[in-house]
């Protein structure tokens, strides 16, 4: 190692310099050398702040040059070969630069110039060090250029864009909450009976669940898929937006009837730009549907997509939903979308589609909304296929996903609610048993974690047991009473060091309401200190837990046992905190921290 020769200095600097371009255009900066024959006062600046920060010097080139005077002075014994530097484009910005840190570089030789050693970890500078050295510094450089704001960004907007995701977060929150359609904090608990029944639509099944539902407190009811045309599974009738006879003889007035009668809102399901190639409007006008010049696309989930950029397509959807809003008094529309725009062209010659598609889906959507302003819309898609910005200027919450197991949906509400507030995340309790993964949760788990959204029920209560009944109705009842602090407050998350435990919070002026999860077992005793973001410093907050059902007192912390409600300061519970629960894997505990 301490043979090193000087080449390898010389290699060291000609990959920092490329390093340092790579890396400076990705971060914005576009311009950086440019032309490697002209350097100016301003690049050289650059250059040698880029160099200092990759060699852990702060500071530009004032520093650089105490740095050189400290570290660059002894003179390498050996000449480098003319033609190792000069053969590159590199020589030219790499002596003027090396010349304002005290280092002066010649076609000839490093004359007094850098020492073996560069102070990185490992020292010496050799072949195999290079790669090390450089990843270290290239790191460091990259952090670096990571909190600058890139030329022609406003420094105060891209640094507060730095603030961490729940300050990134609150942003797009509040923004939403701004928009006129945005809802207000008294979103109604619903029940979907899509898990209850799926295609079997039975009249008197259907409305025994809404009475079922509605003696728990639900305040929305919704009917899914399968109401209409020959729809009995998912081969046929998909876009026929006509009440199926066969089923609902009576039209679906005996249930609209009925569940309005108990004081519900009465949703409905439409899948507006999809059709079954079984169905009426696929065999009258084949040219409709999304295709390319020879063939249509392959089928997803047995249907195709309706090519709502045709004048003629458009305004069939439009006329058929229209007649079904005006008909029923419909206050929710779950808007579904179950297969992605493969080969996605315009007949006859398959002309790309997909933009106008988007753009007449959004048409669609705000006529819609002018006729029916009492209507409140859902982007479902397929659960988390469709939340964007835009498509939120226009619909009033999202269904995050068609997997409602709660172990999953904490991952999911985590992650979404990076873009959308808690009052748009469709969150719903399931059954004992998930439909999508298999796996059985406790009920208060799985209600624990859906409070942290708009809350409903996908679940046949008819084969709730009466304690299921009785816990069903508690939590509803709770969610009433905190949904106004739960749907409007600032999100806070804590990364834990257990990866399967999940700590986060909704806080406002009143306090907090925080969820511990913990969803896989931990080898640790005890789970840690949790300090409690978001809080006044001065003020005392009473410290509430739920933990239904409640861990043996043995085996709990003792602070739990005490009896009564905690009182502490925030600062108190923001700097020293509480010791963590006990828990089990797959359990869910929450904080409701009230300012006293």
């Amino acid at each position: 190692m301490l043979a090193t020769i000087p080449a390898d200095v010389t290699q060291y600097y000609v990959h920092a310099f490329r390093v340092m371009q790579k890396l400076a255009y990705i971060y914005g900066w576009k311009d950086f050398l440019g032309d490697l024959n002209e350097i100016d006062d301003e690049t050289l600046g650059k250059m040698s702040l880029f160099l200092g920060v990759m060699l852990g010097v702060s500071g530009a080139a004032s520093s650089l040059t105490t740095f050189a005077k400290q570290i660059a002075r002894p003179a390498l014994q050996k000449q480098i070969a003319k033609r190792t530097l000069t053969k590159t484009a590199w020589y030219g910005p790499m002596k003027q630069t090396l010349k304002l840190i005290g280092i002066k570089v010649s076609k000839d030789s490093f004359a007094k110039g850098v020492t073996r050693t560069v102070p990185v970890i490992g020292g010496v500078i050799s072949g195999g060090m290079t790669l090390v050295a450089l990843r270290t510094q290239s790191t460091r450089l990259q952090k670096h250029l990571r909190e600058l704001p890139p030329p022609g960004v406003d420094a105060a907007q891209y640094l507060a864009a730095l603030d961490g995701l729940d300050a990134q977060a609150d942003r797009f929150h509040r923004h939403l909450r701004s928009l006129p359609v945005h809802p207000g904090p008294e979103r109604p608990v619903s029940l979907n009976v899509w898990e209850a029944v799926y295609f079997d639509h039975d009249p008197a099944r259907l409305i025994d669940l809404a009475e079922r539902a509605a003696a728990l407190g639900v305040e929305r009811y919704v009917l899914d898929d399968g109401w209409f045309g020959a729809r009995r599974d998912d081969h046929a009738g998909l876009g026929d937006w006509v009440v199926s006879p066969e089923v609902w003889p009576d039209g679906l007035h005996p249930l609209v009837n009925r569940v309005t009668e108990l004081g519900m809102q009465f949703g409905l399901w439409f899948e507006p730009e999809m059709v079954n190639p079984d169905s009426d409007v696929a065999r009258a006008h084949p040219e409709w549907l999304m295709q390319l010049d020879d063939r249509l696309p392959l089928e997803g989930r047995f249907q195709q997509v309706l090519n709502l950029s045709i004048p003629g397509a458009y305004g069939h959807v439009l006329g058929q939903m229209s007649a079904i809003l005006e008909e029923y008094a419909i206050s929710y529309v779950k808007w579904d979308h179950n297969r992605d725009l493969n080969d996605a062209g315009t007949a006859p010659d398959g002309r790309p589609a997909v933009a106008a598609q988007t753009r007449a889906f959004y048409a669609l959507l705000d006529e819609l909304r002018r006729r029916f302003p009492q209507v409140e819309f859902e982007s479902c898609s397929s659960g988390g296929s469709r939340i964007d910005l835009e498509v939120m200027e226009r619909a009033e919450r999202v269904w995050v996903s068609d997997n409602i197991d709660p172990d999953d949906r904490q991952r999911m509400l985590w992650w979404t609610s990076q873009l959308l507030p808690a009052e748009l995340l469709g969150s719903h309790i399931a059954s004992g048993r998930s439909h999508v993964t298999g796996r059985w949760h406790d009920l208060n788990h799985r209600a624990a974690t859906a409070v942290f959204g708009h809350l409903g029920i996908e679940w046949d209560l008819a084969r709730a047991s009466e304690e299921e009944i009785a816990e069903l109705a508690w939590w509803i009842a709770w969610y009433k009473e905190h949904r106004g602090r739960l749907l409007t407050g600032r999100l806070v998350r804590v990364a834990m060091p257990d990866p399967g435990v999940w700590f986060k919070g909704v806080v406002n002026e009143f306090g907090g309401i925080y969820s511990l999860s913990m969803l896989e077992a931990t080898p640790a005793v005890n789970l840690g200190v949790l300090r409690f973001p978001g809080l006044e410093p001065g003020p005392r907050y009473r410290v509430r837990v739920i933990e239904r059902p409640a861990l043996a007192p043995a085996h709990q912390v003792p602070w739990l046992n005490a009896g009564h409600p905690l009182e502490l300061t925030g600062a108190q519970l923001m700097h020293v905190g509480l010791r963590a629960p006990v828990l089990r894997p797959a359990t869910t505990v929450l904080f409701v921290v009230t300012k006293v």
